[in-house]
């Protein structure tokens, strides 16, 4: 199904204090400008109305004399300002220094230059490729993070009819993330290895932090089946005398 449509009235005062409108709308895949004059703001977008209807209907054409050039599409970095400035705010102090990082260390080196409508699939492809290959290499995860990251702030462009698609949208721009492979307990040789390295721990601890008995919630959690935020719950009601609680062997 083919996209809607979609285009804005903008405006501009004139050096004789008069308001200048014009259209601002994408038709057969080229972005159009076409200026109306000091009409008002009704009567502009009346007239967009109808050029939008004309287009879904494929009956529009340029008018000549009246079509000027559209106004020069911006470069990623150019655009990332401004939207990095309209948002800003919006995001909580961890986002934006995570997508400072996005931008300032992954994205804007590699598209800083490049004009919107120039950013295609294929070159989407081979920023993805660029990170795979990097020294010191990308997890898959960061790399879908500024790939994301990317794609929303085109999104924007498309909604301000700056570019007629996003190319950084779609399951085919993503590097498929592996489940880490985790490891399990599961004989009473490797439970006693595991509280004899956590009974060295406590022993080599510091002062201020030998109050953490690592062997004593190991145990605890290994033979009890508790969750983190629930050993963490727990509180002494009989505190044993010292050792007690970190002395016992597991047995084969």
């Amino acid at each position: 199904m083919a996209r809607p449509a979609t285009g804005k009235v903008i405006e501009h005062q004139g050096s004789d204090g008069r308001t200048y409108r014009a259209l601002r709308f994408t038709a057969y895949g080229k972005r159009r400008y076409v200026s109306l004059g000091a009409v008002t703001a009704g009567e502009a977008e009346r007239e967009l109305r109808h050029v939008l209807a004309d287009i879904e209907r494929g009956t529009w054409t340029p008018r000549a004399g009246v079509e000027a050039p559209p106004e020069p599409v911006p470069t990623f970095h150019q655009y990332a300002e401004e939207w990095w400035t309209r948002n800003e705010r919006r995001f909580a102090p961890a986002t934006q220094s995570d997508y400072r990082w996005r931008l300032e260390s992954h994205l804007l080196p590699f598209f800083a230059e490049m004009r919107l409508d120039a950013i295609t699939f294929d070159t989407v492809e081979r920023y993805i490729a660029a990170k795979l290959t990097a020294a010191p290499s990308l997890s898959a995860r960061s790399i879908n993070m500024t790939v994301t990251l990317h794609g929303a702030i085109l999104e924007s462009a498309v909604e301000r009819e700056l570019i007629a698609r996003n190319p950084a949208k779609g399951k085919g721009r993503r590097v498929r993330e592996r489940t880490p492979r985790r490891s399990y307990l599961e004989t009473a040789a490797q439970i006693r290895v595991l509280l004899d390295a956590a009974d060295e721990l406590d022993h080599a601890a510091q002062p201020a932090c030998q109050h953490v008995e690592r062997r004593a919630m190991l145990a605890t959690l290994t033979f009890a089946g508790l969750r983190i935020g629930e050993l963490c719950a727990l509180r002494w009601r009989r505190r044993p005398r010292h050792g007690m609680a970190t002395r016992r062997r597991v047995k084969d």
